[in-house]
């Protein structure tokens, strides 16, 4: 399952602060903490592959009824050209 993550992309300027394989329900992922630009926040990271059959919607409804998300924090998923689906959370400016 590591190996799955191996290549998730990261921006020059994102310092990663935590990485942790992880499970939602029946899919595998990637927790990360990090920070960029003086804003902290967290990712699920999905591989693309794994969650076609699922809606954005379907995506964050698994993502917020995780121990991660906190309630009522904004929330931004991004289906990437790279093999990746990010949902971004607990924004912290």
């Amino acid at each position: 399952m590591h190996d799955k993550f191996s290549a998730v992309p990261v921006d020059l300027d994102t310092r990663v602060i935590k990485n942790e394989v992880i499970r939602l329900g029946d899919l595998d992922a990637l927790y990360q903490k990090w920070n960029w630009d003086g804003i902290n926040a967290e990712s699920i990271i999905f591989l693309t592959a794994d969650i076609e059959k699922y809606t954005d919607e379907a995506i964050e409804a698994v993502v917020k009824k995780s121990d991660y998300y906190t309630l009522g924090s904004q929330l931004t998923l991004k289906r990437g050209d790279d093999g990746y689906t990010f949902v971004n959370f607990n924004f912290k400016y």
